[in-house]
């Protein structure tokens, strides 16, 4: 059952049509044998319907590629939560649900959405400013993760109402969140916006300064913007992970005099860094060189630097230091490299053996 009148709802849309169903399944679509019918492009003929539970209500896609919008904001799940006064975007339609249940009815209030209308322009003149700003907060420091958070007030000094929206540049727009989106201003009033910049726990989210610009823009003021600058300090994190020494357990014949080893390390921190790199064993049988460039060997010890995000693959030459004529049996050697950055440090044991046959 059905009851359909029309009274006039401020709003910015036409008169709403109140319908009250009795039923716990109401079906929306553009097909006329629909318990509502809507229509607009994307609108399927059996787009979705409305479940009522015992506590709430439930909108349910009936197709794959149905879509919809919820408060201004598009919807990705197929099956969502709808409250009471939430209006649910459809087509040329748009509804909210005014309360009640199956045994009094369901009200629904259906709403034919208004053509939007071009945004009222203002030019001004040479030398004047419709958009003021103000950087509420100043520099910020923050660790990875962790959000820095500014205040920018946004001044109409334009003759008209308008919308401003603030954009941010110097940093990546996915670690930004803005409240709010927009903001309505009328003539010489002035809102304050929040944002958020949280950076990641990346390699990317490199330590030291960043330069940033808030930027406030209105479609009623073309060609102004109201700007205002700052930086954000992202503190440095230490993270790297050692790769497996190639090759780990080696055989060294008599003629061959010395190994050849390598040995990966993966700067995952978020600042360049400098690796300090020992190699010893037990009974200080063996030398190790590092091959730190052409020309340059360190022995037992070396200092690389490798810059974030960044991988340094370090030659080691490992070279038995008795080298006996006749032996009956291999001399197994065990040693151990250490990598450390700061206060991190990583070990990993190595065996080594030396074939001493005649």
């Amino acid at each position: 059952m059905v009851e359909r009148t029309i009274s006039q709802i401020d709003d910015h849309t036409a008169p709403a049509k109140q319908l009250k169903f009795t039923q716990p399944v109401i079906n929306i679509g553009s097909h006329p044998e629909n318990d509502i019918t809507v229509t607009g492009e994307g609108i399927l003929p059996f787009h979705a319907m409305l479940v009522v539970l015992d506590d709430g209500y439930q909108v349910a896609s009936l197709a794959p590629e149905a879509h919809f919008n919820l408060d201004g904001k598009p919807v990705h799940e197929s099956s969502f939560k709808l409250t009471i006064n939430q209006r649910l975007y459809l087509g040329d339609f748009s509804l909210s649900v005014r309360g009640g249940n199956i045994a009094t009815g369901i009200h629904i209030s259906l709403f034919q959405n208004m053509p939007s209308q071009a945004p009222r322009v203002y030019i001004m003149e040479n030398g004047e400013k419709a958009i003021l700003t103000n950087l509420l907060t100043q520099l910020q420091e923050v660790d990875v993760d962790q959000p820095a958070t500014f205040e920018v007030e946004v001044v109409n000094a334009g003759p008209i109402v308008a919308s401003f929206q603030v954009e941010i540049q110097g940093v990546p727009q996915e670690w930004v969140e803005v409240t709010p989106r927009e903001i309505n201003l009328n003539e010489g009033r002035r809102a304050t916006v929040k944002i958020a910049i949280t950076p990641p726990r990346a390699s990317t989210s490199v330590a030291g300064k960043h330069p940033i610009s808030f930027i406030a823009t209105s479609s009623n003021y073309p060609g102004h913007t109201g700007e205002v600058q700052t930086e954000l300090i992202i503190k440095p994190y230490y993270e790297f992970i050692l790769g497996t020494l190639t090759p780990k357990n080696q055989n060294i014949f008599w003629k061959a005099r010395n190994g050849q080893a390598k040995l990966p390390i993966q700067n995952h921190g978020n600042s360049e860094s400098n690796f300090d790199v020992l190699t010893i064993d037990d009974e200080n049988g063996c030398s190790f060189e590092y091959n730190i460039k052409e020309g340059v060997e360190l022995s037992r010890q070396a200092t690389v630097t490798i810059p974030a995000g960044s991988t340094y693959t370090l030659p080691m030459e490992i070279s038995p230091n008795k080298r006996p004529m006749v032996a009956f049996r291999s001399k197994r050697y065990q040693f151990n490299t250490t990598v450390q950055v700061s206060a991190h440090c990583l070990k990993i044991n190595v065996t080594i053996e030396k074939n001493e046959g005649s």
